[in-house]
């Protein structure tokens, strides 16, 4: 059996083969490109989920701790202390007739709430702050 030869050498079965061996490789070399492409997409979907799970998370958590701040915002503010404050103002007391013991009043109430509401060694709130503004 003779081999057809080209004027170099080679023989068209050698190129035939050459041929096929990197359309094989051409081809095994895209289906890794596509799994790979196909992890990939599935590893980036499943860190978006972790990620979007983790923040529902986090947010729940600071959710909740905003609306216990707030809460005891409001049971400060809308104590009695300060309903007895503003009365007393409205009806025209001064410092000098009971406000100042008012005033000292709500800074004990503060303490008292300080004490009960201790979480750990820091506190929720820290100081009191009044300003009046009075319109003279």
């Amino acid at each position: 059996m003779t081999e057809s030869v080209n004027n170099q050498g080679i023989s068209y079965r050698a190129v035939w083969l050459l041929v096929a061996f990197f359309i094989i490789l051409g081809g095994v070399s895209a289906y890794l490109l596509v799994r790979l492409y196909s992890a990939t997409s599935l590893l980036a979907g499943a860190n978006l989920r972790s990620f979007t799970e983790e923040t529902n998370y986090k947010r729940g958590l600071f959710e909740e701790l905003f609306r216990q701040r707030i809460n005891e915002f409001l049971s400060i503010s809308e104590g009695r202390y300060f309903k007895a404050f503003y009365h007393s103002r409205a009806i025209g007391m001064t410092p000098e007739y009971g406000l100042a013991a008012l005033t000292a009043q709500i800074q004990s109430g503060f303490n008292d709430h300080l004490k009960s509401t201790r979480k750990g060694v820091e506190n929720n709130f820290l100081e009191i702050a009044y300003f009046d503004f009075e319109d003279d």
